[in-house]
């Protein structure tokens, strides 16, 4: 499997804040043409396959070779785990989030990879997609809430539910990322954003 861009070198340097999901200890980055596992713990024995996908993760595709689909299923495989680093702009905030999935079980591959949603251009290539459905967590992502804050700082007006929606994340982390930025402007002697109530959501607040 390999995201729809090719990696760079710099693709690696996430490596150096996202530490082993085993141990905590540092992740080395070993690639060898044709093997599955390209990431290794320095130490423990955790590996897992790393690839770096230039997208937002709502809408991005994994390749898979037909061959290593049928493969994989006639042999009931379990994969190792795998560490996806998404990296995408909105036009206005460049994100980074890196998920992993601790595996990916034959019973995903036999019920979502079936039917590809189509095929690329040299239509030797199914896509691996649902992959969002399977077990995973976050082990690092970029803006952090003060950050996030300090975006919502400079705004004129605001209210929780439009941060969740500006920034897709939770409802409760929202409201702390609002209390950051009401105490940004305080700090700087600025007079307090306008609340408004999410019913009049529909306003655009950030201008």
């Amino acid at each position: 499997m390999s995201p729809s861009k090719n990696n760079h070198a710099m693709d690696w340097f996430v490596l150096n804040f996202v530490p082993c999901p085993n141990c905590k200890l540092r992740l080395e980055a070993k690639p060898v043409e044709g093997k599955w596992k390209n990431v290794f713990c320095t130490g423990c024995d955790f590996a897992c396959r790393f690839i770096t996908v230039h997208q937002d993760p709502n809408v991005s595709k994994f390749n898979i070779l037909p061959q290593d689909l049928k493969k994989l299923l006639t042999e009931k495989t379990l994969l190792p785990p795998l560490i996806i680093d998404y990296k995408w702009s909105d036009g206005e905030i460049n994100w980074e989030k890196v998920f992993f999935f601790p595996f990916i079980s034959s019973k995903f591959l036999e019920e979502q990879q079936q039917h590809p949603v189509s095929l690329l251009p040299d239509k030797e290539t199914s896509i691996f997609y649902h992959i969002e459905d399977l077990p995973n967590m976050t082990l690092y992502e970029q803006p952090s809430e003060e950050d996030m804050a300090e975006i919502v700082s400079k705004w004129n007006r605001v209210s929780t539910s439009h941060i969740q929606r500006k920034f897709r994340i939770g409802y409760s982390r929202s409201a702390r990322i609002k209390d950051i930025a009401m105490t940004l402007r305080r700090q700087r002697g600025v007079v307090d954003l306008e609340e408004f109530d999410d019913s009049d959501d529909s306003e655009d607040d950030d201008e």
